[in-house]
């Protein structure tokens, strides 16, 4: 959720709780890569829709053949997430070694906020990340020397793996 609301809200993150409904939507509408559906068809079995106009009128189905047919559509799903996840933590598996990062002068890198002191009413909801900067120096293949702005008072040089 913190994505959406960093998204939208305003500078003084004073505009979240506004906010967050529409962030909610668009979170539970959005097909997710590794269950190759939305959480709210996952869970209920039917995608959320804006309605500008009247509400669907009620099947003629009934009530025992329509809880059948929920069911058995949940138990479906239920089945594709369970393989999906699994195809999706194979792939992660296999490269959460991760590679080496190198980098050469010239190259951008961008900067994580973690330790820098901000004037903003909650770290949480936050950027992350500032830059990108120009690496100016290649002190060690894991330390760089960053073009910083005389805006940010830091010192210069960083560690690759700066969380």
């Amino acid at each position: 959720m913190e994505p959406y609301l960093r998204a939208f809200y305003n500078y003084e993150q004073d505009n979240w709780v506004e906010i967050i409904p529409l962030a909610e939507f668009a979170y539970n509408n959005m097909k997710h890569p590794s269950m190759r559906m939305t959480p709210f068809w996952a869970n209920n079995h039917y995608h959320l829709v804006m309605q500008f106009n009247a509400p669907k009128q009620p099947s003629g189905m009934k009530l025992e053949i329509q809880a059948d047919t929920f069911s058995a559509g949940l138990e479906k799903a239920h089945q594709t997430l369970c393989k999906t996840l699994q195809e999706a933590q194979a792939h992660q598996t296999k490269y959460a070694g991760g590679k080496e990062i190198l980098f050469e002068v010239g190259d951008d890198s961008w900067l994580s906020i973690r330790h820098f002191r901000l004037t903003r009413l909650s770290n949480k909801l936050d950027y992350k990340w500032t830059g990108p900067y120009t690496v100016n120096m290649v002190i060690t293949k894991n330390t760089h020397k960053l073009d910083l702005p005389y805006a940010i008072r830091k010192h210069n040089v960083f560690h690759v793996s700066l969380p």
